[in-house]
């Protein structure tokens, strides 16, 4: 149908604006890491005014680098909309009455999730819990730029598969997904990071 066939060729936009996003990015990075190189070089034989001509470049490619991740990002998010509609999935659907929260569209996810829009978390000085009966979240969250663990998988629950999460989340800014796969693991959880610090779930939720 037309309808059918607009969504493909929707899909076909989205997909030729995330390989140019992608590649640009993978670009971005490589002059990025030329330009850490170059520096380590000119530190180690002391070369000074090549130095600090160095470290300006390396500032603006890492200008750079950033505006590439974002749209990377951005177009991204944009092929996966993309996918799910020419798919046919239905949007997100609604958590249980009388629970407080919001309920939010599935492509809608990353706005209110993992930009905040409408400050909706940082309002309630909560980090988000999710109730998606359709699975299609915890999917999106696995491609995203975040840590995420797979509560059921053995590797995914040991301490140093859980402390490496963390400290990669708080070191480069990611989001820390645990997915508990429509199973209550708190305490399971709860247990598996204690092992790594004291309270730590605690810590993570406050």
């Amino acid at each position: 149908t037309g309808g059918n066939r607009e969504l493909d060729r929707a899909l076909e936009r989205a997909y030729q604006a995330d390989v140019e996003a992608q590649n640009a990015f993978g670009h971005a990075r490589g002059n990025f890491q030329n330009a850490l190189d170059s520096i380590a070089l000119y530190k180690r034989n002391r070369q000074v005014p090549q130095l600090i001509k160095a470290e300006a470049a390396a500032r603006k490619a890492e200008h750079a680098l950033q505006e590439a991740k974002q749209q990377a990002d951005i177009t991204r998010e944009e092929l996966y909309v993309a996918k799910a509609r020419a798919r046919g999935l239905p949007e997100l659907m609604t958590g249980p009455k009388g629970r407080q929260g919001i309920t939010v569209s599935f492509t809608d996810l990353a706005d209110h999730i993992l930009r905040d829009v409408g400050d909706h978390i940082k309002r309630s000085g909560k980090w988000p819990f999710i109730v998606d009966p359709s699975g299609r979240s915890s999917v999106f969250m696995q491609y995203r730029d975040s840590n995420y663990q797979n509560l059921l998988l053995g590797r995914d629950m040991e301490p140093e598969a859980l402390r490496k999460a963390v400290l990669g989340s708080i070191r480069f800014g990611k989001n820390l997904v645990f997915d508990m796969m429509d199973v209550d693991m708190t305490a399971h959880l709860k247990k598996a990071l204690d092992e790594v610090h004291p309270a730590l779930l605690m810590q993570l939720l406050t």
